[in-house]
């Protein structure tokens, strides 16, 4: 949910599975992970816009472990990665 205070309003971002974790150094955008693994970037005044960035090479470990740098050029994720061997 995206919530302003002037003027008041309230706008459902997406649907589902989505964290937010920053904001473009601009603050036009939103930048999120949706389901596991896949980057996104939601636009703040358009919330249906949005654009995947990439997609991560393994799950996110928690949605709180990931950050944006404040400049927006860097982002930081925890990664899960399970593998195991069976004979």
């Amino acid at each position: 949910m995206l919530a302003t205070l002037e003027p008041s309003s309230q706008a459902s971002i997406l649907a589902g599975y989505v964290f937010p974790f920053g904001w473009s150094p601009n603050g036009e955008f939103i930048y999120a992970i949706r389901g596991d693994s896949e980057i996104i970037r939601i636009r703040a005044s358009n919330p249906h816009d949005v654009v995947s960035l990439f997609n991560l090479p393994g799950k996110t470990v928690d949605w709180g472990t990931a950050a944006i740098s404040p400049d927006g050029r860097e982002m930081v994720f925890s990664l899960s990665d399970r593998k195991s061997d069976v004979w």
